[in-house]
């Protein structure tokens, strides 16, 4: 995932993906071993605050609008700058985006809900037969993570026994998610040789597994 440019310098490809209901778009571009640590201090420090926070906000099983927005501005920081590196990266509306991350429909409808994901860190990942590198929509193939370092905070509800599980993990750890609806961003090649990269998502899933996560 990092190629060889002039005065010995190294970049590394970012390749955008956006899925919705108007179409697909997709953007390519690379970003300099500068930007590329930048991005990974802002993460690195955007893990740092939910892992000191989010198992005090799940403790009643919902994030109430005060919380999403500290969320939010937490949040903000990385996106902007994925932003400023990325200039033609579409908008996206955080505050819209955690409403539908933290909604939890009434009794019997939530037993149908998707499992609430947030995930950061450097790994590798695999999406089986797909090349691009983010999406907002839905990804239907399985997400494969394995992080090197990584924090990931999962709400999810067992059917059997009926019941809500906040769970989260910090450091190695690995994630498996079937039928993603959100954002995902992974700066490096996706392949079977699965480089070690940045990685974040910001969604739901219908279903997560891995031996960390029963």
């Amino acid at each position: 995932d990092i190629k060889t440019v002039s005065m010995g310098e190294t970049e590394k490809v970012l390749t955008v993906m956006t899925m919705s209901t108007d179409g697909v778009e997709t953007i390519e571009g690379t970003i300099s071993e500068d930007d590329y640590h930048e991005l990974e201090l802002t993460i690195t420090e955007l893990s740092d605050f939910l892992n000191e926070n989010m198992k005090e906000y799940w403790q009643d099983f919902k994030v109430d609008e005060s919380e999403q927005e500290e969320i939010a501005q937490a949040l903000e920081a990385t996106i902007t700058k994925i932003g400023e590196v990325m200039p033609d990266l579409p908008s996206i509306n955080i505050r819209e985006l955690l409403k539908k991350l933290f909604k939890i429909s009434k009794f019997p409808y939530c037993l149908f809900d998707a499992s609430t994901i947030i995930s950061m860190g450097v790994g590798r990942s695999l999406i089986p037969n797909y090349y691009y590198e983010t999406f907002m929509g839905v990804m239907l193939r399985p997400i494969f993570i394995k992080y090197i370092f990584g924090f990931t905070s999962i709400m999810h509800l067992n059917i059997i026994p009926p019941r809500l599980e906040y769970c989260n993990r910090l450091g190695v750890h690995r994630l498996t998610t079937f039928g993603f609806i959100g954002f995902y961003m992974s700066i490096r090649d996706i392949g079977v040789d699965m480089p070690v990269g940045l990685q974040l998502i910001l969604g739901r899933a219908f279903i997560v597994m891995g031996p960390d996560f029963p």
